[in-house]
């Protein structure tokens, strides 16, 4: 007779620790592509002509030629879509599926004004400069600035969101430690008292029995 045998318990719990761990990856590496694109937002809105990683002196031009402008190219974007010299010094991305990014419809939202402002900032850039569209110049900038200040205002609000949910835990942890002192309060106070019984049993134990004599 064959007998089958079963998974251990621990090949079972592998594979969904396995897919956490890839999932945690891939949504790390879709926040830093924004931060990068956002590094070169922020740049631009302060009207730097160098971003923070060429600080020596190779002109952001080719790099912010290559940054995306939609959200299939943010998709397709990495490491490898910078100029040769400024790969060493950025950080490592990869590109990622559509589906991974819809499934983080916050980070999603984040991404698609990251674009839009950039796709903004790059035709203003490249629009002649006349004074029959100079209105419409400023108000490509008014719509650029508002985006960023938006960008910033999101990542404020969710900074203060994992502030609450952290307190929240904090407490929850401190109910918890209370209940946990009080019942071992409790405990230590069942344990004198049968330790008081026990040695007034013993002592009991120990007292000579008196023998009753009839006359």
């Amino acid at each position: 007779m064959t007998i089958a045998h079963k998974p251990a318990a621990n090949q079972k719990s592998a594979k969904p620790r396995i897919a956490e761990r890839n999932e945690a990856l891939a949504k790390q590496n879709i926040i830093t592509k924004l931060g990068f694109l956002q590094l070169h937002l922020k740049a631009a809105a302060e009207a730097k002509h160098l971003s923070t990683i060429d600080n020596e002196g190779v002109h952001a031009t080719a790099v912010q030629r290559a940054l995306p402008t939609s959200i299939r190219q943010f998709n397709a974007f990495s490491t490898q879509e910078l100029p040769m010299d400024v790969r060493d010094r950025a950080p490592s991305m990869m590109r990622n599926a559509n589906d991974t990014l819809s499934r983080h419809r916050e980070l999603r939202a984040s991404v698609m004004d990251a674009v839009d402002a950039w796709e903004r900032h790059l035709k203003a850039r490249s629009s002649a400069v006349s004074a029959s569209d100079s209105l419409a110049k400023m108000r490509r900038i008014v719509a650029f600035n508002q985006t960023v200040r938006k960008i910033a205002e999101r990542e404020l609000l969710a900074a203060r969101e994992q502030v609450g949910s952290l307190t929240a835990e904090l407490l929850q942890v401190q109910r918890a430690l209370g209940a946990l002192q009080r019942q071992a309060t409790l405990e230590a106070e069942k344990h004198r008292d049968l330790e008081i019984q026990l040695r007034k049993l013993e002592q009991d134990r120990a007292l000579p029995s008196k023998v009753f004599t009839i006359r």
